[in-house]
């Protein structure tokens, strides 16, 4: 196989996995783990992907939890003393 076939088919394995992923989320509901602060103070060292590891079942999720914190303008950027509000999480335990 040509090297610009097998590129074509790693971004193609690359790009299905990511949409059966992110289908698979539209059909399992958001749950959460324990007990949930409503306001979550970011720490030194924190990440989006870090945070919901912490509080939701798969670090997958942060795009939810970056959704629903508009104040958030790139999620690289977070900031110890940021806010990130987790209210949003309560209607959704499982």
């Amino acid at each position: 196989m040509k090297q610009g076939n097998v590129l074509v088919l790693k971004v193609y394995i690359v790009v299905t996995t990511l949409a059966l992923s992110f289908t698979s989320f539209a059909d399992n509901p958001l749950t959460i783990k324990g007990t949930v602060p409503a306001v979550y103070q970011v720490k030194q060292g924190d990440t989006l992907w870090g945070i919901s590891s912490l509080y939701l079942h798969s670090p997958w999720r942060w795009p939810e939890l970056w959704n629903h914190n508009k104040h958030i303008g790139d999620p690289d950027l977070i900031y110890p003393g940021d806010k990130l509000i987790l209210t949003w999480l309560m209607a959704n335990r499982g």
